[in-house]
């Protein structure tokens, strides 16, 4: 998504709690300078229990098989960092991968949510040992915010949400 951002001269916020991504991320996007968020995004400023996988990037806060580690990360809600009077003019896409915590990041970008236009969301198979989706919940939440979904993709569950309060502005 850096990439794409950057080639399409647009601003670009990254979040990584796992240290080998978050500079593989600021390698690719940022010149190598440590500018990615090396927090977890969640619904409430907190601690918690990260459980390491980087070799398949599948590290999250939940357990999972195969963890080579665990260790405790700061976690932040999104709407706490990121503050909407700073957004230029044009298309604001937030892209939402958190490893199964999607509805608990989305719980922490509730403030955020009335000034983006759009959501790309990867709701697949990565929730905890058990490796459910979280489609259903993101989905709700999003529907009851006034978001329609207008893409998606079940093979990955990957779907696309679009404001409609910012487009019946229009």
């Amino acid at each position: 998504m850096g990439i794409w951002a950057r080639e399409k001269g647009l601003a670009y916020e990254a979040f990584e709690p796992e240290p080998l991504e978050a500079r593989c991320c600021d390698l690719n996007n940022f010149g190598g300078e440590a500018q990615t968020h090396r927090v977890a995004l969640w619904n409430e400023g907190t601690t918690l229990t990260f459980h390491s996988k980087p070799d398949t990037a599948d590290s999250s806060v939940f357990e999972i098989d195969d963890a080579t580690g665990a260790r405790d990360v700061q976690a932040v809600r999104l709407d706490a960092v990121i503050d909407p009077a700073t957004f230029g003019p044009g298309t604001r896409i937030f892209k939402l991968e958190g490893e199964g915590a999607e509805p608990e990041i989305l719980q922490g970008a509730e403030g955020l949510l009335p000034h983006l236009d759009y959501i790309a969301a990867d709701c697949g198979y990565e929730r905890g040992r058990a490796a459910q989706h979280t489609f259903i919940e993101v989905n709700d939440f999003l529907l009851a915010r006034g978001y329609r979904l207008i893409e998606a993709g079940f093979t990955r569950v990957t779907v696309v949400y679009r404001n409609e309060a910012r487009f019946s502005q229009s």
